[in-house]
């Protein structure tokens, strides 16, 4: 099978053909499974909506650093607070307490479920603080 017809097409329409394959393929299978444990198709507008939502982002992140708006590097970078990363630390926290709370069970079923909770965070704050310390 001669595959040359490929070469006359623009490579990153090829990537982003190669992408929107992969990311449908990905949501068919999560629906046929999703569809399989509930007996029904109500996980599959989650699944197109994680699929529309993640090429989405994707293609953002992949086609903004290319527009050349004729933007300076202070200008694209936003928002300059020194408060900021502090923030997005608090917020990171939050999501994990609210992620162990209420997203594994496993946690809560027990009679010290504040001990658990602490736990996860006390073990997960540990792991990135080595991932970043070790590179």
């Amino acid at each position: 099978m001669n595959i040359n017809w490929l070469l006359d097409y623009n490579p990153v329409l090829l990537a982003l053909l190669a992408t929107l394959f992969t990311w449908f393929l990905t949501a068919l299978g999560s629906s046929i499974e999703m569809t399989e444990e509930s007996g029904g198709i109500p996980w599959l507008p989650a699944v197109i909506g994680f699929l529309l939502g993640g090429a989405f982002l994707y293609l953002i992140d992949r086609i903004l650093p290319h527009l050349h708006l004729g933007l300076s590097i202070d200008k694209a970078e936003g928002i300059k607070t020194p408060w900021l990363p502090y923030a997005l630390s608090f917020a990171a926290g939050a999501m994990i307490f609210v992620v162990v709370e209420e997203l594994i069970p496993e946690s809560q079923s027990g009679n010290e479920t504040d001990l658990s909770t602490i736990g996860a965070m006390i073990g997960f704050a540990t792991m990135m603080f080595l991932d970043v310390a070790l590179g």
